[in-house]
């Protein structure tokens, strides 16, 4: 389960963000996006079409490479 580990938690909720103590994780990442967020909208029906959500899925990773390549 990937919210198991601490380090991958910042994935799971963005309000984690603050909590983990990564303040910078908003200033880095421009558009950020959580596996919780992207089951609440699944969950709501939220996503007009598949490449919606596999779009955010990705942005998911991309965020989480782009910030822990810079610190």
């Amino acid at each position: 389960m990937l919210t198991g580990s601490k380090s991958l938690l910042i994935l799971s909720n963005s309000i984690l963000v603050l909590s983990l103590q990564v303040p910078d994780y908003l200033e880095l990442v421009a558009t950020p996006m959580d596996l919780g967020t992207i089951k609440e909208k699944l969950n709501t029906l939220q996503y007009p079409d598949v490449d919606s959500f596999v779009s955010d899925v990705r942005l998911v990773f991309k965020n989480s490479d782009k910030y822990n390549l810079v610190c």
